[in-house]
């Protein structure tokens, strides 16, 4: 099984307004991300198929209208991938390390 992702940059001044708009909408599997010390900022979610993904973008940009002009880059997580990303961040040593 694949998972489509969907991201893109977005200026961070616009943070705060669109998890405004998400939130008042109801919409959920998106994730904002800010690099404060890089000034960059980003939206990301993963859905299960192409056709979903197409329609959350629509979704979130209806509600968002600031993303009007952004270009998502749209991708398959193949299952090897997704399913074993987690092991990037894993540190089996001791926890006050």
């Amino acid at each position: 099984m694949s998972l489509v992702e969907v991201k893109a940059e977005i200026s961070p001044r616009l943070i705060e307004t669109i998890d405004t708009q998400i939130q008042e909408a109801g919409l959920t599997g998106w994730n904002l991300l800010e690099d404060v010390i890089a000034g960059t900022a980003g939206i990301v979610a993963v859905f299960a198929d192409q056709s979903e993904a197409v329609a959350a973008w629509a979704k979130l940009v209806e509600v968002c209208p600031d993303l009007a002009s952004v270009q998502p880059q749209v991708r398959v997580v193949a299952e090897q991938e997704w399913r074993d990303s987690y092991k990037e961040h894993f540190n089996a040593g001791p926890f006050w390390v």
